[in-house]
């Protein structure tokens, strides 16, 4: 900060409306100079929301459909588990159905056990 400022302000002589215009233009010119210096460079981000059903039955794959079907985002199923595989397989043939290429779940993310969803989330 500029420690003359100070003392003129102390002393009762502030900056006039047209210095303090001036600077207030000279600030906003070299805000705008400086963003246009950045390079507009990012990489591509992927914003998909990746989901893990746990327990297949009607509840999970509901929620897992009201999920693929709300607005907001590109929303992808890549795993499920359950206690049992008939219903996992029940299940996954279910949305696959409806959902196609937004259901991206091979072999080896469908898990079937009690520590089933322990492999989902990983």
């Amino acid at each position: 900060m500029n420690r003359g400022y100070f003392k003129r302000v102390a002393a009762g002589q502030g900056y006039s409306r047209r210095e303090f215009l001036r600077r207030g233009r000279s600030a906003a010119a070299a805000s705008v100079l400086a963003g246009a210096a950045i390079p507009a460079v990012h990489a591509a981000e992927d914003n998909t929301i990746l989901l893990a059903l746990v327990g297949c039955g009607g509840r999970g794959s509901g929620a897992v459909a009201n999920a693929l079907e709300a607005p907001g985002g590109p929303v992808k199923l890549v795993a499920m588990a359950d206690l049992f595989e008939s219903r996992l397989v029940s299940s996954y043939k279910t949305l696959s159905r409806q959902y196609g290429d937004r259901i991206d779940v091979p072999p080896e993310r469908r898990f079937v056990g009690f520590d089933s969803y322990r492999k989902a989330i990983d």
